[in-house]
């Protein structure tokens, strides 16, 4: 036991050195650490911005397609539907002959816009560039272009979507 107490008050401690040495590899080891940590919080925040936007745009393009799937085919008032008038507007006729209503789709600059009857127009998809086809027998093609920016450092993100679908009703004679 003598032995041990005079070993350890002849220990003289850790010295002011080893301190700074061993604060100085936790600062390096903590910088490292936070630079790590700091790009996977980006990587995860540019992941979750870029899902929603395919998200939102995967609603609409849905919403585009039930427009033109409920939409009808055929000879109103001598014009055919469904078309792209001069202004390359997609026109679909949604309604019935007593009660007729259409749904036009249109361009303004690199936003599309969707109206319906009796109201307003409403954006629909921005920073795309859309572009509307009306085959012989009657399907729809539409090729749209997405371009946006998201995440801490704007990066750009791009998606191209085709869609081909066919108006399932058809106007009847009048």
């Amino acid at each position: 036991m003598k032995k041990i107490i005079s070993v350890l008050r002849s220990e003289k401690g850790i010295s002011l050195v080893e301190i700074l040495v061993t604060i100085a590899l936790i600062a390096v080891v903590s910088a490292l650490l936070m630079v790590f940590f700091r790009e996977g919080l980006i990587s995860s925040s540019r992941t979750i911005e870029e899902s929603e936007l395919q998200l939102d745009v995967r609603h609409k393009i849905d919403v585009m397609i039930n427009d033109i799937r409920t939409s009808k085919r055929g000879e109103y008032e001598g014009q055919l539907f469904p078309y792209i008038d001069s202004a390359d507007r997609l026109i679909l006729f949604s309604g019935s002959i007593d009660d007729p209503k259409t749904i036009s789709y249109y361009k303004s600059g690199n936003t599309l816009y969707r109206k319906l009857d009796g109201q307003d127009p409403t954006m629909f998809i921005e920073n795309s560039k859309v572009t509307f086809s009306v085959e012989t027998d009657h399907h729809i093609k539409i090729i749209a272009e997405i371009e946006d920016t998201i995440g801490y450092h704007n990066q750009g993100l791009e998606k191209e979507i085709v869609i081909t679908a066919f108006p399932r009703g058809k106007i009847p004679p009048h």
